[in-house]
Formats: structure tokens, C-alpha cells, sequence
């Protein structure tokens, strides 16, 4: 089978930055994208030309007592129009023990070359739905026995996923995958550990 894929992808923003806000030590940025993709198929070229906007939102001082950052981008026009993601935590510090919450959801097509694909042996075309992202977790740190413990329920509607090297496929159900990971950090005198776990269970 002879397939030759390439792709570029070439993001010009343009933004602006509010002046810091001291009352809420916060501060804020706005941007314009413009986001071309170039493919290079075995069956010829393709440009891909999408417009989007975005906006973040974060505290400046990351010792503060509260902690928070907000992330929002938007697909405005072009094939992926429509689509977005958000990312937005919040946490408390309390003495030795930071506890936080993040929301994760993200709308997004499906990637170009799981929609086609073509070489000299064979080809398709699909007409994948977009894929729907949400993830809502918590997490608890204690610096004093450097010890991090986070839990997450994450939620992905119309999955995409290979069945093979090649095919593709999009999943009739909803996935649930539930997470619990917990990280420890060792020292002793001039050696350093750290011991990273994680249990997860998909429905």
C-alpha cells in the first residue's frame, strides 16, 4: 500500500491583554485566531481555513489562598465552526493542603484524516458526528507529606476511535471512565522518588 499524508498547520493570533486588575489580582486575555491546515494526500491537496476567538482568565499570584484560571475558545467560521473548549479550576489553599476542582468540555470534529483516507489500494470518506468531551474533577494536595490525590469522571460521547491499523470507527455509546490517581515523593538524604499510581475503570 503506497500513502503518503502530511500535515501543516500555521496559527496567526492576534490578542490583547487587560490591564491588571489589583482588587481581584487577576488578569485577561482576548484573542483572534487564524488557523490553516494544509494536507498533502496521495489523492492531491487540501487547505483547511478556520477562524476562531478565545479568552482566558487567571490569578496572578499563584501562592494566593485562592487559586482559579478559566480557558474558553470558540470556532467561529470554517469547517470546524461550531466547535469549542473550556477549561475552568478553582482551589483553596488552607496551612499545607490545597483543594481544587476543574471542568473540562470540549465540542470537536473529527480529525481530518479519520474522515478520509486514500491511497493506491483503497480509500473512504466518512461523516463522523463531533465528538463531545466533559471531564469534572477534584483534587487534594498536602505539601507537608508531599502527597497529591485527584479523582476524575470523565464523559466522551460519539468516541472515535481505530478498530485496526487503518479502519476507523465512531462508538454508538457513551464512554464513562472514572479515575483515581494519587502521586507520592520521596526523599532520603541525596535520592529522590517519586511514585505515581492510577485506577481507572470504563464502562
Amino acid at each position: 500500500v503506497r500513502a503518503s499524508h502530511t500535515l501543516n498547520t500555521i496559527q496567526n493570533e492576534f490578542g490583547i491583554q487587560l490591564p491588571y486588575v489589583k482588587k481581584v489580582k487577576s488578569s485577561l486575555e482576548a484573542i483572534f485566531g487564524i488557523e490553516t491546515q494544509q494536507y498533502k494526500l496521495y489523492t492531491g491537496n487540501n487547505t483547511i481555513l478556520n477562524n476562531y476567538a478565545s479568552a482566558r482568565l487567571a490569578n496572578v499570584y499563584t501562592n494566593a489562598k485562592w487559586q482559579y484560571s478559566a480557558f474558553a475558545k470558540l470556532y467561529l467560521l470554517g469547517e470546524a465552526a461550531g466547535t469549542y473548549a473550556i477549561d475552568a479550576s478553582a482551589g483553596r489553599t488552607i496551612r499545607n493542603t490545597n483543594i481544587a476542582v476543574h471542568f473540562r468540555q470540549n465540542l470537536m470534529e473529527a480529525p481530518y484524516l479519520m474522515q478520509q483516507y486514500a491511497s493506491n489500494f483503497y480509500g473512504w470518506q466518512n461523516n463522523f458526528k463531533n465528538q463531545f468531551n466533559t471531564t469534572l474533577g477534584a483534587s487534594l494536595s498536602i505539601s507537608k507529606i508531599k502527597t497529591q490525590l485527584a479523582f476524575n469522571n470523565i464523559t466522551m460521547l460519539n468516541h472515535i476511535y481505530y478498530i485496526d491499523s487503518m479502519l476507523v470507527k465512531q462508538a454508538t455509546n457513551g464512554i464513562i471512565i472514572l479515575q483515581l490517581q494519587g502521586r507520592k515523593e520521596i526523599n532520603y538524604r541525596k535520592w529522590n522518588a517519586t511514585v505515581d499510581a492510577i485506577l481507572q475503570q470504563a464502562n
